[in-house]
């Protein structure tokens, strides 16, 4: 389970799943029931990054099937799936936000300051892609991405109270997209330059095809028409490479 851990915030690669997947069948030969729920919570989060949404669906019924009702990492993992993956099919946030309620209560209950900021990144990466889609398809709103911002901030003081780095680089890069969408083109070409490149895992690299289009976006605006082109070639040539 731990293995599973440890590949899971390197690289969200799959191998991370298949270990999770070892760690509960490992625990019901040992009739262990906690961690069959906790396994499969996270195996749930797995298939939810991994599109694989009917074994995400069927992973969180046996997680909260297995769940006592003060296994807090468990229910609160599997309902920040649940949240996550209901934001990210386009429910309303008012509608999400009592599902991130429940999952901070978890936390509070548990003492996992930790799960509390995964919880704040989460939330924050799916409003910002819906945002950017928004402002994209010629819908911006402005006043939930000043909003989002304002969040963003209040990720990163907790992150920097808790010394909490294995995040630390998405809250500047996210504020860098808001500001794509609030035609803030200067601030976003400078905290892009200022962390794109600094991008250390294999899971965070796999962003940087997104990061660099926002940049030449941005960069063409202020006339800046090579940089622009460069960038969006880059950008295009990792996508063609599956990166």
């Amino acid at each position: 389970f731990v293995d599973g851990l440890v590949d899971h915030f390197d690289s969200m690669s799959r191998g991370a799943r298949d270990k999770f997947v070892s760690a509960r069948e490992q625990a019901k030969l040992a009739d262990n029931q906690r961690l069959q729920g906790l396994s499969s919570a996270w195996i749930a989060n797995c298939d939810f990054n991994l599109r694989r949404y009917d074994d995400m669906h069927d992973a969180l019924l046996q997680a909260v099937g297995c769940a006592m009702a003060d296994d807090h990492g468990t229910l609160a993992r599997a309902r920040l799936v649940r949240a996550d993956a209901s934001r990210y099919a386009g429910l309303d946030d008012a509608l999400v936000a009592p599902l991130y309620t429940k999952v901070h209560q978890h936390c509070v209950a548990d003492g996992d300051t930790a799960m509390i900021s995964a919880l704040l990144h989460n939330r924050a990466l799916l409003q910002t892609t819906l945002l950017v889609l928004d402002e994209v398809f010629g819908a911006p709103r402005q006043e939930e991405q000043l909003r989002t911002l304002k969040e963003l901030e209040s990720t990163g003081n907790l992150d920097r109270g808790l010394g909490n780095d294995a995040l630390n680089f998405k809250v500047p890069l996210l504020r860098a997209e808001l500001c794509v969408t609030l035609q803030r083109w200067g601030e976003a070409v400078e905290l892009f330059n200022a962390h794109v490149d600094q991008l250390g895992t294999q899971y965070a690299k796999r962003l940087t095809a997104t990061y660099q289009a926002h940049r030449a976006w941005s960069l063409w605006q202020l006339g800046a028409h090579h940089k622009a082109l460069d960038d969006a070639e880059q950008a295009a040539s990792m996508i063609r490479r599956g990166g």
